[in-house]
């Protein structure tokens, strides 16, 4: 989520993936899209109807100094920029689309093809009015629920950073060697697909991750390690658990220089891909829904 959709959650009623949003004017659905330089809101709407509010709006628009929409895929589009006059111009923005983009409104259900809409949601790539009744159950969720932890998409990211280790640990197991460049890719690997299911993941469900990221990212190095030596000593792979001083012990030497730069560097990436605030995977719109 962006910095100004996280402020704009704060006052606003909107529903929010990603660098996404929806929102309802007075009954019209507004989509609103964040850019580094500011928001744009868009109505989806016909050209026709747009060239025949144009003159009007542009004129309202320049006497309350807001920027003239422009029209662009089934669109009206209004920028608004990230600067000083953004708080009072959003509130500006949002009367002048009550106003005039009423068309909207009268819009038929995309899936039913019926009206008196009940409910705003995606339907391709346009927010548009919808009856709740037509949406199929478990397809759309509310974004709060794509929020929080995320529990089942939680536990398959964490299965893919331990799997991705596990990789490792197997091909020294056949192989007899180890490709210690797979400790670099199996936190971010794991972090990615979380952010891409679960795009507001919570802090709890961040620190969850971050927490099973580190300790895999040490307990699959020494399990490694450890069954290295085992096979070189020609000893049980339990007993040189046993062991464990001796293998720590080899496992911090400067023999394992680069293993531990690539373990290092591994739990840096997964610890910054889940932390991180830019998403890391597409914005799911269907998580937006509101009610009309």
């Amino acid at each position: 989520m962006g910095k100004i959709l996280d402020r704009l959650k704060v006052t606003e009623n909107i529903r929010v993936s990603g660098n996404i949003a929806g929102m309802v004017v007075d009954g019209i659905p507004v989509q609103i899209d964040e850019t580094k330089e500011g928001i744009r809101l868009s109505v989806v709407c016909s050209l026709g109807f747009f060239k025949s509010i144009k003159a009007d709006i542009d004129q309202d628009c320049k006497e309350q100094n807001i920027r003239c929409p422009y029209y662009e895929g089934m669109k009206a589009f209004f920028f608004i920029a990230n600067d000083g006059a953004f708080d009072i111009v959003f509130p500006k923005v949002k009367n002048v689309i009550a106003k005039y983009l009423t068309e909207v409104k009268e819009l038929e259900c995309p899936i039913c093809k019926r009206g008196y809409c009940d409910t705003a949601a995606f339907s391709g790539p346009y927010f548009l009015p919808v009856h709740r009744a037509c949406i199929a159950p478990g397809k759309y969720e509310d974004e709060e629920k794509s929020g929080g932890i995320g529990m089942p998409h939680l536990l398959i990211g964490i299965l893919i950073c331990i799997g991705i280790l596990l990789i490792n640990f197997l091909f020294l197991i056949a192989m007899d060697r180890q490709m210690s460049v797979i400790y670099i890719l199996a936190g971010a690997g794991g972090a990615m697909y979380i952010k891409s299911k679960v795009p507001d993941i919570s802090i709890p469900g961040k620190i969850i991750y971050a927490i099973f990221c580190v300790a895999s990212h040490v307990l699959f190095p020494f399990l490694t390690v450890a069954a290295l030596m085992a096979q070189n000593r020609g000893i049980a792979f339990g007993e040189m658990i046993s062991r464990w001083p001796t293998v720590l012990s080899y496992a911090l030497s400067g023999d394992n220089f680069f293993m531990l730069l690539c373990i290092a560097g591994g739990m840096a990436l997964g610890l910054w891909s889940i932390f991180t605030n830019k998403d890391l995977g597409k914005s799911s719109t269907k998580n937006i829904i509101l009610p009309l």
